[in-house]
Order: C-alpha cells, then structure tokens, then sequence
C-alpha cells in the first residue's frame, strides 16, 4: 500500500490497484493543478499496478473549479451524493466554456438542454443529473466516498484492458458511420481476443469457475 500526503494539496493512496487521489481543497489553482498533474504522473510512470482511480476530495465541495482569486490577479497582469448540486457557471464570470465541457454535456444531455444549463447556469440536483445520465446512480448522502471506493475495487478487479476498449469506442462512436463503428469494434475484439484475460476468462467459464484478470 502506497501513501502520499500533502496537508493542503493532493493526496493519494495506493491499496489492491486502487489508486484513491483527494484534493485537499476545492478551487484549483496552479500549484494544485500542478501537483494533481505530478500525482497522476507519478501513478503512470512509477511502476505501480494501478488498475482504477478515484478521484475524491476534502469538504463542502468536491471541486468549485479555476480559482478566481488567482484569476483575478492573472487578468491585471495582462466538473454523486443525493444533496449533490452542479451548476456550468462559467458565463456567471463572463467565460464560455474549457476541458471539452461543451461537446460533452451538448452529446450528453442534448443540444437544447446542454445550451440552456450553460446560457443561465442555472443549479440542478442529482437526481436531475440521474435523470439526464450525467450520473449512473444516486447514493444518500454521507455514502458517496464509500460507494465510490466499492466502485472502483469492483472495476481494478475486472478485465482493465477491455474497460480500455470500451471506453475508445463509446469516446469514437457519436457521429462515426456504422460501417467505422464495426471496424473499431472487430480490430478491438482482435486485440482482447488475444489477451490473457480472455483466454483466463473463456477456460474460467468452462470450469464454472469464477474469472481472475490481470490486465494482460
């Protein structure tokens, strides 16, 4: 099990190949984009087994995004728990939008509805973000980080390469052709069809045996 602690910045744990990163504080400025950069970093390259991440964090809010006391100063020198709220607050400052926010939430939840949360900002709870998919499940509050935590083992435990897969395609597919979905979807069952895993999990389901990936 790996530790890492940082008082008033990131923090992570390694445990079972369950990488858990917590931002000790909400608002993200450059020292703790950097560190959560050098974390992330020191995951990949460090020849750690990490087979899931998540990504949690200290207090009222899981994270309030750029800190604008920061910004502020850089403009005069020339992102769930049944209580959850979310907000796109971004033209509340007189901003757009960054990180892929308007292609994601437009594919998401729709052109329309995408346009009216980030026009108004208007806050919306999460069983909203429940009913639009912007959230798998809805847990009571107080239960997030455990179920989180549940989650994430459950996933580090399963057959991490085909997760991989999965994700490029559903990230590849929306306005992708059916005849270029098929051929992603033909090339990635190539590759997995010559993994371990599968090869593990096929003779596993002969022996009525449960299956053991390693993410090979």
């Amino acid at each position: 099990m790996g530790v890492s602690e940082s008082p008033d910045g990131v923090a992570y744990r390694l445990d079972a190949g369950v990488a858990t990163i917590e931002l000790r504080r909400s608002a993200l400025d450059a020292p703790l984009r950097g560190e959560l950069l050098g974390t992330v970093s020191q995951l990949r390259d460090g020849g750690v087994a990490v087979r899931a991440v998540l990504l949690t964090a200290r207090g009222k809010h899981f994270c309030v995004g750029q800190d604008l006391k920061e910004h502020a100063r850089a403009l005069e020198n020339g992102a769930a728990a049944e209580g959850a709220r979310f907000a796109t607050a971004f033209t509340g400052i007189g901003l757009a939008a960054d990180s892929g926010l308007s292609g994601a939430l437009a594919q998401a939840v729709g052109p329309s509805r995408a346009a009216a949360l980030m026009l108004l900002g208007d806050r919306f709870g999460a069983e909203e973000a429940l009913r639009w998919g912007l959230v798998h499940r809805v847990v009571p509050d107080g239960d997030a980080a455990a179920e989180g935590l549940a989650l994430a083992r459950r996933l580090a435990a399963g057959p991490t390469v085909a997760y991989a897969e999965v994700k490029a395609l559903l990230r590849d597919a929306p306005g992708a052709s059916l005849a270029t979905v098929l051929e992603r979807e033909a090339a990635a069952q190539e590759r997995l069809g010559a993994t371990r895993d599968h090869r593990a999990a096929v003779e596993a389901f002969l022996a009525r045996a449960e299956p053991s990936f390693e993410g090979r």
